[in-house]
This record gives structure tokens, sequence and C-alpha cells, in this order.
């Protein structure tokens, strides 16, 4: 288990890889993929539009549904950890990294759990703390 300096908790991510680490613009440079180029430009820019118009994308059609299968996550979320650890302040690069990699085993057609969901919980929560927490927004730093 992590605990981050909020006393917020999260799953190691001990061989899991750093997906907030892959260079993004080489890969859509190679494939074109709007969700990893917003999370790139987000990454860039650490401006939480760009996640914004992530969820829109993503929730464009099947909203209701989403939020269900979001609303799951967070569920388990307060099982494990407590209600509304999440809120207590984890960084914005832990979530895109969980997130990122969510998205690519949904992409990959992976079914161990729900990875769309889990993919845009993280970028939820992460727009979440980059506006309500914002000195944990470690990409508003970098640009």
């Amino acid at each position: 288990m992590r605990t981050f300096a909020s006393g917020a908790i999260r799953d190691d991510n001990d061989c899991k890889g750093r997906c907030d680490l892959i260079p993004l613009d080489i890969v859509i440079n190679v494939k074109e993929d709007k969700p990893l180029n917003l999370i790139h430009n987000f990454k860039v820019s650490g401006e939480v539009e760009h996640l914004i118009d992530l969820l829109k994308l993503e929730m464009n059609e099947d909203i209701y549904n989403v939020l269900l299968d979001v609303s799951h996550r967070f569920g388990l979320g307060a099982i494990k950890y407590g209600d509304h650890n999440w809120q207590k302040g984890i960084p914005a690069n832990v979530y895109i990294d969980s997130g990122t990699r969510h998205y690519l085993k949904y992409m990959r057609g992976d079914d161990d759990e729900d990875h769309r969901a889990a993919y845009i919980w993280n970028i939820m929560c992460c727009i979440w703390t980059c506006e309500h927490l914002p000195e944990l927004n470690i990409y508003a730093k970098i640009a």
C-alpha cells in the first residue's frame, strides 16, 4: 500500500509499469488515438480542459451507464479505503498512471475487471484533484 502525505491510501503499483512516463507524443505519432492525445495534452499543459474533453468523448453516448459503472468503482474504493479516501489528496500523476494503464487494458480487451470504468474513474478523480487541490497537479508545475 502507498500512503500519501495527505493520508490517502492506494495499492502499490509495483510490477504494474509506469504508464505516466510513456512518451505519448511518440505513441500518437505512430497510431492516432484521441484519448491518448488528450492525456498527453494534459501532461504537457497541466490544463484539465483536456481531461474534461476526454470525459465528454467517453461519456457522450452512454453517460448514464458509464456513471453507474463508475459508481461501482467508488463503492469498491469506499469498502477498501473508506469513504472519500480519493478526496484526501493523491497526486495527478498517480491518476494519470493508473488511468492510462486501465485505458490500455480496456483497448486491449482485458476482461478481468471493468477497465473502462477504472480508466474513467481515474480521469474524473484527476480532474477533481486538479480543481480542488491544485498543488497536487504536478503537470501544472511542469508547464
